[in-house]
Formats: C-alpha cells, sequence, structure tokens
C-alpha cells in the first residue's frame, strides 16, 4: 500500500512540466473546496483537468471556516429548507468517506430567558431538521430541562437558561477536505499547482490559455484549455476581469467576514451552540488541544486575503462567552490564536448579512463557467452540477461521463481492506505504539490527519527513526509530518505546514517552540540556504502577528 500511495503523487515539478505541455477539457481557478471538489470530480469521470491556485491550497475561505459539516439549522429561520436538505444529505456522504477526521458530535443547546425561539418552536426546528436528513439521520435531539442539562453539561450553568435541547452534527478538518480532493485528483493523474497565480487569460481559437506565475520560482508561463471554471470564492469577481479582451462577467459576490478564536481546551465530547443576547449565535468545539470559539457574521469591504480578527472581535466573542458561561471566566489568557475568513455569499445587498442565503450560484458562458457562494458541507454537489454543466459545454454525453464522487474512495482513505473503521483505528495504534514508540495521542493525531496513508509516515520511520521525535515536548506532532507535508502533500512554506497540514499554529505558543526544527527539515528537503531558512522564520512571525493576533502574543 505504501508504494502505492505514495507512487501516485508525482513531484510538484513533474506536476508543472506536464501543464506546460498538456492540453486540457478543463482548467480550474482556485484551489479552495469547491474548486477542489471540481477538479476531483472531473478527474473520476475520464477528463483531462487542471487546478492553479495562487497562494496554498485551502489558504483562504476553506482553512477558515467553522470546520462543520452541518446541515444548517439557523437557515430554517430563513425557510430555506432546500438548502438545509442538501446539506443535511452532503453532510452524511461526505462523513463517511472521511471517518478518521469527521466526526459526528452532540451539540448541546441552552435556551435563555432572552432566546427568542421558545422551547416549542426549538422542538419543532430541531424535528425538521432530523426530517430533511432523512434517511441519512445522524443522530436523535432531544429536548432537555433546566436541571438536567445543567447536570450533564454544567460548564453551561447559567441563572438564566430556561430550559435546552440537543442535536447532532459533524466535525471536521476543513484544509484537509480540501487536500484530500487535490490529492485524489492528482493521484488520478489530474495536475495541480499551489503558488501559481492566474496573471491573465485570453480566448484564442484552440480554445483558453491562462497566464500562469509560479510563484516558487517567479517563472510565467502558458496553460492551454477548452474550458475554465472559475471556483476562486471571494476573488470570482477579480478573476472574470483578468480577460484580456472586453469579457463580461456576471458573478457578483457578497463577502461577509466569520472569525474565531482557538482557547484552552474545557470540553471533550460535545459542542455548545449558544443565542447571544443579541441573538447570534456562538459556539464552542473541542478539537483536543484547544477549543474552537466563533463565530462573527458582518460585511468585509476590504480584500479577502486582508481579513483578520480585529479587537472588537475578539472582545464581542470573550464577552459573550463569559455571559453565557459565568462559571468558566475566560481571559485574554486562555486565548491561543485568532482566525479569520471571508465567505463568498450570492449578493444580496438588501438583507442582513446573518440572513444572506449559502445557496451558490453557477454563471454560464459557454467556454468559461464561474461558480460562488455555497458551504462547505455542499461542495461536493457544487462540484458535481459545475462539472454536469461543463460536459455539455464540451459537447460530451454525460451518461459516458457520470459524476462517481460519492462512490469511489478519496485517496488516503482505502478503509475497506478492514472490517471497519474501528477496526483499522485499533490495528494502527498497536502497530505504531509498538513498532515506534509513539503515544496514544500521537497516533491519533496521525490517524486523524492522514487515514491510511498513516502507512507513508510509517514508511519515511523507517528511513529516519529520528523523525519520531516530538517537534514540541508538550504537543503530540512529530517531525515525520514534515517530511509528509512537503514531499506528498506540496507545502512549501512554514506557513502551509504549520497553519493549514498540522494546525499547530492554533495551539498553545503557536508552534514558535519548534519553529528552528521545523525549517531545518524543511530546508533540508527544499534545499533552502541560510538565508532562505532566516526567512522563512520571519514570514511565520509575520503571518503570526498579521493574521493570527491576539492579546498576549509575543513574537
Amino acid at each position: 500500500m505504501v508504494e502505492r500511495l505514495s507512487a501516485m503523487l508525482p513531484t510538484r515539478e513533474k506536476l508543472k512540466e506536464r501543464l506546460k505541455t498538456r492540453s486540457f477539457d478543463i482548467v480550474v481557478v482556485g484551489g479552495g473546496i469547491t474548486g477542489a471538489g471540481i477538479f476531483r470530480d472531473a478527474m473520476l469521470r475520464g477528463l483531462n483537468v487542471a487546478l492553479l491556485e495562487k497562494n496554498d491550497f485551502a489558504s483562504g475561505t476553506s482553512s477558515e471556516s467553522s470546520k462543520l459539516l452541518h446541515g444548517g439549522l439557523r437557515y430554517l429561520q430563513n425557510f430555506e429548507f432546500g438548502l438545509v436538505r442538501e446539506a443535511a444529505l452532503e453532510r452524511k456522504i461526505v462523513a463517511d468517506m472521511t471517518p478518521h477526521f469527521s466526526t459526528v458530535m452532540p451539540f448541546v443547546v441552552p435556551l435563555y430567558t432572552w432566546t427568542k425561539q421558545k422551547p416549542w418552536m426549538v422542538r419543532i426546528g430541531l424535528f425538521l431538521y432530523d426530517l430533511l436528513a432523512w434517511p441519512k439521520q445522524i443522530g436523535k435531539h432531544r429536548m432537555l430541562k433546566r436541571d438536567e442539562l445543567i447536570e450533564r453539561f454544567p460548564i453551561v450553568n447559567n441563572e438564566e437558561i430556561v430550559r435546552g435541547a440537543y442535536y447532532h452534527d459533524t466535525r471536521t478538518n476543513d484544509a484537509r477536505l480540501t487536500l484530500l480532493n487535490i490529492l485524489s485528483g492528482v493521484a488520478g493523474h489530474g495536475d495541480a499547482l499551489n503558488y501559481a497565480e492566474v496573471i491573465k487569460w485570453e480566448r484564442t481559437a484552440e480554445g483558453i490559455t491562462l497566464h500562469v506565475k509560479d510563484y516558487d520560482n517567479g517563472e510565467t508561463f502558458q496553460v492551454k484549455t477548452r474550458l475554465m471554471i472559475n471556483a476562486s470564492g471571494p476573488w470570482a469577481e477579480e478573476i472574470e476581469s483578468l480577460d484580456g479582451a472586453d469579457f463580461r462577467g456576471e458573478i457578483k459576490v457578497r463577502r461577509t467576514k466569520g472569525i474565531h478564536l482557538t482557547v484552552k481546551p474545557r470540553l471533550k465530547d460535545h459542542c455548545i451552540l449558544l443565542a447571544n443576547t443579541d441573538d447570534r449565535p456562538i459556539f464552542v468545539m473541542p478539537w483536543g488541544e484547544f477549543d474552537i470559539v466563533g463565530t462573527t457574521d458582518t460585511d468585509w469591504p476590504g480584500k479577502p486575503e486582508d481579513a483578520v480578527a480585529d479587537e472588537e472581535d475578539i472582545k464581542y466573542v470573550l464577552d459573550a462567552l463569559n455571559k453565557l458561561f459565568p462559571d468558566a471566566n475566560y481571559t485574554y489568557d486562555d486565548i491561543y490564536s485568532t482566525f479569520a475568513g471571508v465567505r463568498p455569499l450570492i449578493y444580496q445587498p438588501s438583507k442582513d448579512e446573518r440572513k444572506t442565503s449559502r445557496e451558490h450560484t453557477i454563471k454560464n458562458y459557454g467556454d468559461v463557467i464561474s461558480i460562488a457562494g455555497g458551504k462547505l458541507t455542499t461542495f461536493r454537489d457544487m462540484a458535481k452540477q459545475a462539472v454536469d454543466l461543463a460536459i455539455k459545454n464540451l459537447g460530451l454525453e454525460k451518461r459516458n461521463h457520470k459524476c462517481l464522487t460519492h462512490k469511489l474512495p478519496f485517496w488516503g482513505c482505502e478503509f475497506d481492506e478492514w472490517e471497519s473503521f474501528d477496526a483499522f483505528v485499533k490495528e494502527m495504534k498497536k502497530r505504531f505504539s509498538r513498532t515506534y514508540e509513539l503515544s496514544e495521542r500521537t497516533v491519533e493525531i496521525l490517524i486523524h490527519s492522514y487515514g491510511t496513508a498513516i502507512e507513508i509516515i510509517g514508511e519515511l520511520l523507517k528511513e529516519n527513526s529520528e523523525w519520531k521525535n516530538l517537534l514540541d515536548p508538550s504537543l503530540p506532532f512529530i517531525e515525520a509530518q514534515i517530511v509528509m507535508a512537503v514531499r506528498y502533500e506540496y507545502a512549501r512554506t512554514v506557513v502551509d505546514v504549520l497553519r493549514r497540514r498540522l494546525l499547530i499554529a492554533f495551539c498553545k505558543g503557536n508552534g514558535l517552540q519548534c519553529l528552528d526544527r521545523v525549517v531545518e527539515i524543511m530546508g533540508e528537503e527544499l534545499g533552502w540556504n541560510e538565508q532562505q531558512k532566516e526567512q522563512e522564520k520571519e514570514n511565520y512571525k509575520s503571518y503570526l502577528k498579521n493574521r493570527m493576533w491576539y492579546p498576549g502574543l509575543d513574537v
């Protein structure tokens, strides 16, 4: 299995060479979850497909989300039953395909004296939520009396609670889900390149030519395709405007900012969904080494890449936590990091940010297709619709190119060899703990990150036994994961590794304790000289200061 999995992934240099010489049916612009899903879908249908991402895969909205596969309980208030139905069904499909990092979690919902939704309304809403998921429900809801709620979940203790409820949704790893789609597409002979920005595109007699700049070495080259799909999320309007002629695109995006904090862990096996006094939802979700708290929903007038959690955002979330959890006493010292993303919503200027639809839109221009809006949860169905349209535009028979994304496993998710996923976990814990003397938590992290591709980690540990060393004594991550990220997951920078491949940037200390060792390992793999190593350290510190700032951050 090791040779099969690793051999499926060509080097970045090989991918770039193929991009220069191949002629494609489809080129996808944008390496977030929507573009990555389209990339995998088109590959599985037998099309020649490529993907170009100007930064790292999932470096935009797709690594800044709430990290949930969810039907969207609050969208029932807007009567978006179709969206909730679609998302609830997709939640189950995607979670079943990624059991190593998608976990069904109970969500506890305290109801307060100020909660606008009365208990009977919540009961009906949760009934509808379960009903709309049929036949792919993931758990049953239940209403709770005040005393039972506080007894079972004492952290929520608050004098103003009147009742409570719980239901189920799914926690996931958004950056890893995006990466799995990329790796699956590449393993199936698609070509994807990060740090490859489309600086211009133009229509020609043969189709479309994209002019691409590789930020890895500054080189500019061309990629030729019959059809282009613009899946660049918050940047969708900008991509449409890069045509050298007078192309008139119609896509229009409303950008809203959502911020999150990672904080000292207080929860273990359940999440909490709260209604603040202004009726804005706040959730707390456990993630092992930290809890995630979010989110806000405000219009964002600036560039998507400039969105950050500012002091006002941080104070709002922290104040809400302490009002809703008066016994928890959260302080600024409990904050480990912040992150912020921009949602590419359908433009509906007359609606409040929170009531703007999470439906998606697709604009068809024949040889160009633009897609925007939607949710992390519905990416697979969005991709299917986009590729269905592309096949029609290319003059191909849909019956010869059927969607297979719900039937075939992702790369690194081939669990059929085991009796069950639980049997796989049990075997891996036993093998990796005994063979490589790794802690149980480290093996859990490896399973969560790589699924069946954990075998490649085993091969790396055989190559160099020193790579079993912890990067930081206080965290469960090992050196082999850095090598894995560079060799097989196309990481090019320290930010790629610590922010998106391993999530160490979210933990206490933000990875600064292991920064020197991470740079040393990456430098050996990528051939960095001393000046490049020092620059990478500075770049990472700058990223923390500018993108993940919180009171008390010391870089």
